[in-house]
């Protein structure tokens, strides 16, 4: 029968709990890894869905025949919201562009983690940017529509550039 030195039962014990903790971090970093992927991907669906229906609501705007007194929004609370959405859709690409830039910089991550994320990223990003565009057409295609609605059969016209003038000034 052999006897277990006690100093090589504790090193033994020590590189096994170093192991599990090995394990665990890699673990927990891939799922991680996987959480931004799917989120990622989320994200992409719903910007690219709500692209789709913005524009077809831009195009359904342009299409549209214009009456004079008629607007889609009076009140401009559409445009309102839409450039707010740009907005804060900016924020967010802001935000994706200097995450996406941070993922090789972080020694943790390996090649197939810097891989998958950068695809992420990408995709995410290139949704975001085309709804901000889609968002803004949109707000454009309301305003010219609203505008061309203005009544016109009570515009002033002048005969001379005094005249115009004058009636600025309220003479």
């Amino acid at each position: 029968m052999y006897h277990l030195d006690e100093r090589a039962a504790a090193a033994g014990n020590r590189i096994a709990n170093i192991a599990q903790l090995s394990e665990a971090a890699s673990l927990r970093l891939l799922s991680a890894v996987d959480n931004t992927v799917d989120t990622l991907a989320g994200v992409s669906k719903v910007t690219s869905g709500l692209s789709v229906m913005l524009a077809k609501t831009a195009s359904e705007i342009d299409a549209r025949t214009v009456v004079e007194g008629e607007y889609i929004d009076e009140n401009d609370e559409a445009i309102d919201v839409l450039a707010s959405a740009a907005a804060r859709m900016k924020t967010l690409l802001t935000q994706i562009v200097r995450r996406r830039a941070a993922i090789d910089r972080d020694n943790r991550l390996k090649g197939h983690h810097c891989e998958s994320l950068h695809e992420s990223y990408e995709q995410a990003t290139a949704e975001i940017a085309d709804l901000i565009e889609v968002l803004e057409n949109t707000r454009a295609a309301i305003i010219t529509h609203d505008l061309k609605a203005e009544p016109r059969s009570n515009l002033q016209t002048f005969e001379t550039v005094e005249d115009l003038i004058d009636s600025l000034h309220g003479a």
